[in-house]
């Protein structure tokens, strides 16, 4: 039960807390150098990085005030904001993209659908915006099948075979091997079937293939 519930019925929590949550998370491994030190791991934060791209220039600027103050140590901005992907789910347009890339490169943006929590016929309406606003704005043109599946193929080790790139209708069809949904693993299925719509039932080895 949420602890601040009218707090929260005036402003409901993925209108405004999942992005707090979700950069203040991000910010306590950078300040620590969790991902410095664990150059390995990848992190994807959701919904276009949340507000970091407003918290992380105020962090460099305020960290030779808090490092004189013995509030925090050195930071390894390069190596922890490298570790960092960014899916575009949820609210993303030019403007953000744009905001986006004031923190990474386009190599590190990655589609999201935010899937089965949007409605599939707003999600489809939300790739068709994305497919357009990448064609016609010139600046992020050259990035159009980066964002859209290429970045992807490659953080995923070219595991993931994906074509949301054509032409007409919103739909698309993602087929991946061997890398399956946590809740398909044995003992979290649901009546047989991924609840991702995965068009088969599914183990831990199978093959997934869902529509978004």
């Amino acid at each position: 039960e949420p602890v601040n519930r009218e707090v929260m019925a005036q402003t409901p929590l993925a209108m405004q807390e999942y992005l707090s949550e979700t950069t203040r998370a991000v910010a306590n491994m950078i300040s620590r150098n969790v991902l410095a030190r664990y150059p390995n791991v990848k992190v994807v934060v959701p919904h276009c990085g949340a507000y970091l791209p407003l918290a992380v220039p105020r962090m460099k600027s305020l960290t030779p005030v808090m490092q004189a103050n013995k509030l925090v140590g050195d930071i390894d901005w390069e190596a922890n904001l490298r570790a960092l992907y960014y899916d575009l789910a949820g609210a993303h347009s030019p403007e953000v993209i744009r905001m986006m890339l004031t923190i990474t490169t386009p190599d590190h943006l990655l589609y999201g659908s935010d899937y089965p929590y949007v409605a599939p016929q707003v999600l489809t309406q939300s790739l068709a915006r994305m497919k357009q606003y990448l064609t016609t704005e010139a600046d992020l043109a050259p990035y159009r099948e980066m964002i859209l599946y290429k970045n992807a193929n490659q953080l995923f080790n070219k595991n993931l075979i994906i074509d949301i790139t054509a032409n007409g209708g919103g739909s698309a069809d993602i087929v991946t091997n061997h890398f399956p949904h946590p809740v398909c693993r044995p003992g979290r299925v649901q009546h047989g079937h991924c609840p991702y719509l995965c068009t088969q039932p599914q183990r831990a080895s199978d093959d997934h293939q869902f529509s978004l």
